[in-house]
């Protein structure tokens, strides 16, 4: 199976090498189309797929552009929006450079794999603004339709292993995940995606509506199915923060919808106890929405977690400041979590090697500096995703906002680090802004002449 997954994914980057040196313009397209579908895929418990794929779309649009198979123009902007795109450049160089430091601190050639993907991802948005790369060419109709049924398939791909586990292998849907396909608080951050592109798609006509309608139904499914209260509540949030977008019978119509698949999941499970099963798993609902802000004790670890990257970099102003290098967080957060440990969770053992969420991993390892980086591009997104929806009153720009503060609050859940998908939704010229412009009257652009 392995040597199978090697050749498919082998000759699926070689198409895409191969069709962007042939027509540049797919650049944005296959870009679209890699980084949402293959989404939490691994191999052999590493989430290598999406960024093999983003190496050969970037070995495949360089290769064009020194062969002058594309044109070498770059759109035109104006001083606001170039800060976005050197910001992000010098969180990609800083990234790099904390890169280097891991590795000569800890001797290790793994972290190789890092100073490469943060190479990568600054090479990528220096890409986006060339008018072959960039989506201001493309049909936004078209790529709206793209991205949706890039995450149907992602989503419908996530859905089908389950049920191969179950059904064909005979094991528990949850057996191999994180071997063969990420976790699910992990594997359903395309939702923050998913959702958006559904609410864009739904009030539109025709296929692209039944595209949107299908998109809300099977993402409402994997949630239920995979049992994972992350997807619930971003899915319940997301259609809340719609209502200035689309018709309220339709934010209706979609609550409905999620209200029977919960009765079929957990309604039908023991009639006898169908009304027990459905109070639990709302409570669960509601114990998830404040574990962010106030722990439980069932959430310990977590929060454990949090105060042990908070001490690690307070040892001196130089940690403080820029942490202890890439990946050091697996060994340095050791000592600092024992104490914690003994006192809140004795019966848990450490082993010598920590797994931790995104936030403390990357606080440990880039210091203050770090945070403050990524934060700031966070904002800068913001404000272009309100720049670009002040038209007119019923736009996208609460569902994109509610989006990104839900993408700024992924890091404190999960380890997403190495997901291309999160820093590209957070770059200039990514899909959430691609979404904020679609419905900007037609003499306004985002970049002026």
């Amino acid at each position: 199976m392995f040597f199978g997954q090697i050749v498919l994914f082998g000759l699926a980057g070689l198409l895409f090498f191969l069709s962007l040196l042939l027509k540049p313009r797919l650049f944005y397209p296959l870009l679209i189309f890699s980084v949402i579908s293959t989404s939490g895929l691994m191999i052999k418990g590493h989430c290598f797929v999406d960024e093999f794929f983003l190496a050969c779309i970037l070995g495949g649009g360089l290769a064009a552009l020194l062969l002058r198979r594309t044109s070498s123009g770059q759109e035109k902007m104006t001083t606001a929006s170039r800060v976005p795109k050197r910001l992000f450049v010098v969180f990609a160089l800083y990234m790099i450079a904390q890169s280097v430091r891991g590795i000569v601190l800890w001797e290790d050639w793994r972290i190789f794999r890092w100073l490469v993907y943060y190479f990568m991802l600054g090479s990528l948005v220096c890409l986006l603004p060339f008018r072959d790369f960039s989506f201001h060419g493309q049909d936004k109709d078209r790529m709206l339709l793209l991205m949706g049924k890039s995450a149907f398939l992602g989503f419908i791909l996530y859905l089908g292993f389950g049920v191969y586990c179950e059904k064909v292998l005979g094991i528990s849907r949850f057996a191999l995940q994180g071997i063969d396909w990420a976790g699910s608080a992990y594997a359903v951050f395309p939702l923050v995606i998913g959702i958006p592109v559904g609410v864009v798609l739904i009030n539109k006509t025709g296929k692209y509506q039944l595209l949107g309608a299908l998109l809300f139904l099977l993402m409402m499914i994997v949630a239920l199915y995979y049992d994972s209260r992350t997807a619930c509540l971003v899915i319940l949030a997301l259609i809340i923060s719609s209502v200035s977008a689309v018709k309220w019978t339709k934010t209706a119509a979609l609550l409905l919808c999620f209200s029977l698949l919960v009765f079929v999941f957990h309604g039908l499970k023991d009639p006898s106890l169908r009304k027990e099963h459905i109070d639990n798993f709302c409570k669960g609902l509601a114990k998830s929405s404040v574990a962010l802000w106030s722990p439980p004790a069932s959430d310990l670890d977590r929060s454990s977690h949090l105060k042990a990257s908070a001490s690690a970099v307070e040892e001196n102003w130089k940690v403080f400041f820029f942490g202890y290098g890439v990946h050091s967080h697996r060994v340095v957060m050791k000592k600092y979590l024992e104490p914690i440990y003994k006192k809140c969770l004795p019966d848990v053992e450490l082993g010598e090697i920590t797994r931790t969420m995104f936030f403390p991993a990357l606080l440990v390892d880039t210091g203050w500096c770090g945070i403050l980086l990524i934060v700031l591009n966070f904002m800068c997104c913001g404000l272009e995703l309100f720049r670009l929806t002040r038209w007119r009153l019923g736009t996208y720009r609460y569902v994109l906002l509610a989006a990104l503060g839900i993408i700024s609050l992924w890091p404190l859940v999960s380890n997403i680090q190495d997901v291309v998908l999160f820093y590209f939704l957070i770059m200039p010229g990514g899909p959430l802004v691609l979404i904020a412009g679609h419905e900007r009257p037609e003499n306004q652009k985002i970049y002026e002449n």
